[in-house]
């Protein structure tokens, strides 16, 4: 078994799938969270298990917007013989939910929602895996975007909170510190969802390197925070220059 265990949310699919590939790959234990995707992790698993011949992780179900999932989580991680014999070497907060509501029909359950998945959630695993952390010298990661500063036309939730995740973890790798270090990471365009691809063409039309990046840009960065030791309370964004042309 893997003495570097790493927890990530929302680790199945997207960006979130080629992060818990490439952990696996360098031989990471990875605890891949799920909402609803557990088929899809368990795929994963299996290609990764006989791939590399070992059990490389295993899958956590809960959705992070309800509190009484998260505390289940959190009981079941802190209670791992797994995790108090090595500590944990890495929790990345990539759990998100990137859909548009008009603003005329935003409602406060929406922003309830986001605040309790983009913010309350990660706070709670932080806050409640820090020991596990700090015993296994890991770091935190978390997967904020770069929306900072910019209008999304019917994304006022997603951002705002995501501006809030981006703010709590500057404050944290100050709070954290030295026991448990924490950056995170601005994706720009990587993959566009399904109902957004003419924004996506837009934002490329905007992007110096003239292209998407891709999933495995982010899974590197992640890796990299996790292994540098001395990187702490950074934002990095991964946008191919598109913070260059920051009004457009």
């Amino acid at each position: 078994m893997a003495e570097r265990i790493v927890l990530i949310t929302g680790g199945a699919k997207r960006l979130g799938a080629a992060v818990t590939n490439l952990l696996i790959e360098k031989g990471c234990f990875v605890l891949i969270h799920v909402r609803r995707s557990v088929a899809e992790a368990e795929e994963l698993l299996a290609g990764a298990n006989k791939k590399f011949g070992r059990v490389c992780g295993s899958v956590l179900q809960g959705d992070l917007s309800h509190q009484s999932d998260v505390d289940s989580m959190l009981e079941w991680l802190n209670g791992s013989e797994l995790i108090r014999e090595h500590g944990l070497f890495g929790l990345i907060h990539n759990a998100s939910n990137y859909a548009p509501v008009p603003i005329g029909e935003l409602t406060g359950e929406d922003m309830d929602d986001l605040y309790h998945l983009h913010m309350r959630s990660p706070l709670t695993l932080s806050n409640g895996l820090f020991e596990s952390l700090s015993r296994g010298q890991g770091s935190i990661v978390g997967i904020i975007d770069t929306s900072w500063k910019r209008h999304w036309k019917g994304l006022t939730h997603y951002t705002a909170t995501k501006a809030g995740l981006r703010q709590m973890l500057t404050n944290l790798a100050g709070e954290y510190a030295p026991h448990v270090r924490v950056n995170s990471i601005g994706p720009g365009a990587i993959l566009a969802a399904d109902w957004e691809e003419e924004h996506f063409q837009h934002v490329l039309g905007n992007v110096p390197m003239g292209r998407p990046g891709n999933p495995n840009d982010i899974a590197n960065a992640v890796l990299h925070f996790l292994e540098t030791n001395h990187l702490n309370g950074i934002f990095l964004p991964i946008d191919g220059g598109w913070d260059l042309n920051m009004n457009q």
